[in-house]
Order: C-alpha cells, then sequence, then structure tokens
C-alpha cells in the first residue's frame, strides 16, 4: 500500500470517497425517499438501509435498459420481472 505524501494527497483521496459516498446516498434517496423515511428506533434504520443497498445493488445489476427509479416501478408492479432482478 502506497504512502500517503502530503496534505493534498489526503485532500484528494478524502474527496474521491466522499464524491462516491454522495452518489450512492443521494441515488438511495431520490429513488427510495431514504431522508423521509419514518424508521427510527432500534436496529430498524441500520437494518432498512441494509435492505435498500441491496435493492439498488440488484436493481443496477439488472441488465433490461432504464432507470433504477422505472427498474423499481417496474418491479413493483410486475411479479414476473420482480423475480427476475431477485434472481429466481
Amino acid at each position: 500500500m502506497d504512502q500517503v505524501q502530503t496534505p493534498r494527497e489526503v485532500n484528494t483521496l478524502v474527496r474521491g470517497h466522499w464524491g462516491i459516498e454522495n452518489r450512492v446516498h443521494w441515488v438511495l434517496d431520490v429513488i427510495f425517499h431514504e431522508d423521509a423515511s419514518r424508521i427510527r428506533t432500534g436496529n430498524a434504520p441500520q437494518n432498512m438501509g441494509v435492505v435498500r443497498h441491496i435493492a439498488l445493488n440488484l436493481l443496477r445489476q439488472e441488465p433490461s435498459k432504464g432507470s433504477v427509479k422505472t427498474k423499481r416501478f417496474r418491479a413493483a408492479l410486475n411479479d414476473d420481472y420482480l423475480k427476475q432482478v431477485l434472481g429466481i
């Protein structure tokens, strides 16, 4: 593993990491309305976060054309497509 030499390199690495994190969270909020979730007690928020990430990854892996939002809507209306997304 390479050592980071300068504060500028640290800044570049951190900004790159947060850019990826922000894109994931933006998608989760826009597609799954994560920020509006009223799930707040116990482990439920973390558990639902994991479920949303799994759903997002499954929808992204599904090869048909269309946005993740469109695929999610289609899976909600069509059990056969949902099974295809889930791989069952």
